[in-house]
């Protein structure tokens, strides 16, 4: 019998119509059971139809979870089943590149960012760069963490038509842009100018005023930072602004 566990890879198969993950029960004894997490699996060079095959006379244990197969069960082929968790991703993740040499880095957009499962990573696991494995919400599925911008805690202080916001943010080693969206509601709709958070690698102080808003009106708003690796966006606040002083008439 054997057992194993995949977590925190991309295997892509370069031929053009294999499986990225076989499991074949004719050259082990017992049954064997393969566990899958924050993992893409990419048959054919990403452009084959089949991610995992199984085989062999015996019935294998398959369970594959925050992971990414492009067409669900129909991407799983062979006579036995694997069961697939309700957090998997069943799309194309966007890779760098697919042809010539491999290069599993994601892009910015992929639908595998920050859809894995953080109780699959170890504090001091890295990804094929030596990056930290959560930077955002949950670690990316797949080998690669995309190195996005974070945004730390925010606070807001008002006046009667406008508000200072501040936080922070750390760049992550990229050059990065900020901004404020704010607005009535949580669609926000309007920006501030963007200004520079530099390519630091640590969390750094920023002020963002807001101006020529409404008095004495809830307003809604929100850190933004932007590097090539795309763009994070902070937790939403909410404030009021004050009220237009009261002018007492004359006698």
């Amino acid at each position: 019998m054997f057992a194993g566990t995949l977590t925190g890879s991309t295997v892509i198969n370069t031929s053009s119509a294999s499986p990225a993950l076989s499991v074949d029960t004719n050259f082990h004894a017992g049954t064997p059971s393969i566990v899958v997490r924050n993992s893409i699996l990419f048959g054919g060079r990403g452009v084959g139809g089949r991610d995992v095959e199984t085989a062999g006379p015996t019935v294998p244990t398959v369970n594959i979870d925050y992971s990414a197969l492009r067409s669900g069960t129909a991407g799983v082929t062979g006579p036995h089943p694997a069961t697939l968790g309700s957090h998997n991703v069943n799309a194309t993740p966007l890779l760098a590149s697919l042809t010539g040499v491999i290069d599993a880095h994601q892009l910015a957009g992929s639908p595998t960012i920050d859809a894995g499962d953080v109780a699959s990573v170890g504090s001091s696991v890295t990804d094929l760069d030596g990056d930290a494995r959560v930077i955002g919400a949950a670690p990316d599925i797949g080998a690669d963490e995309l190195i996005r911008p974070t945004i730390g805690p925010a606070s807001v202080t008002t006046a009667v038509r406008s508000a200072t916001v501040t936080g922070t943010i750390n760049p992550n080693g990229r050059a990065t842009t900020y901004h404020v969206e704010f607005e009535t509601t949580t669609a926000y709709g309007a920006s501030t100018a963007d200004a520079s958070a530099g390519s630091g690698t640590a969390a750094q102080p920023v002020t963002v005023s807001v101006t020529d808003l409404a008095p004495g009106t809830t307003h809604h708003a929100r850190l933004v930072a932007t590097s090539d690796q795309g763009a994070s966006a902070g937790a939403d606040i909410t404030f009021v602004t004050g009220a237009l002083p009261v002018v007492a008439g004359s006698a």
